[in-house]
């Protein structure tokens, strides 16, 4: 007859197997987004040529055409040719999290996990690097209107990716983002929402 030990051994074997084929690790980038994000890519206008850029552009706040977060998945950086005024930058970024999307005449957003666009350069954006991207419409497509539209951040839980949403929550009236002006000061769009607070305060009397 084998001693007790022997199967305890066994036993305890069988466990630990069992437990090892239930857990596999999950897939970062993927586990959060396969559910609703498909691998195809949108194409997005570079308008570098507007006169304001950023979140807040416009005398009383453009509408956002549209606004998501997410991570910088490739860079193409060209050689620079003297005859070109503007040297574009091929990029590519996946799409973390949609805050707000319309649908236009030539651009209709169907669940693309990522997006590409011909951005200028001077841009100091790396690959892996979160972001936050403001697109407003042009021409019946959507468009990132100069480098500030695309804004570097920690995470999606940084503080002004929630007064972003605390603004389109509120249907872009920037009256709710009053103090929130400390917070865009730091990334010099202080005199932006002053604007178009201002703007919004006006129409109201």
């Amino acid at each position: 007859m084998k001693p007790r030990s022997f199967y305890i051994s066994i036993l305890t074997i069988c466990i630990v197997a069992v437990f090892s084929g239930c857990y596999s690790p999950k897939n970062r980038s993927n586990s959060k987004l396969s559910k609703s994000f498909t691998r195809d890519t949108i194409q997005v206008g570079y308008t570098y040529w507007w006169p304001h850029s950023g979140p807040f552009i416009g005398i009383c706040g453009d509408r956002y055409a549209l606004v998501f977060t997410g991570e910088i998945n490739k860079i193409n950086k060209p050689k620079k040719e003297s005859h070109l005024l503007v040297s574009s930058h091929k990029m590519i970024i996946e799409i973390e999290e949609i805050l707000t999307v319309r649908n236009l005449e030539k651009n209709k957003y169907q669940q693309q996990q990522l997006l590409s666009s011909n951005c200028c350069e001077n841009l100091d954006l790396e690959e892996g690097d979160n972001v936050i991207v403001f697109c407003y419409e042009y021409s019946g497509g959507y468009s990132i209107p100069g480098q500030n539209s695309i804004l570097k951040i920690e995470d999606s839980n940084t503080a002004i990716v929630k007064s972003i949403k605390k603004y389109i929550k509120a249907d872009q009236n920037p009256l709710v983002l009053k103090d929130d002006i400390v917070l865009w000061k730091q990334y010099g769009f202080e005199k932006d929402l002053t604007r178009i607070i201002a703007c919004k305060q006006e129409i109201k009397k």
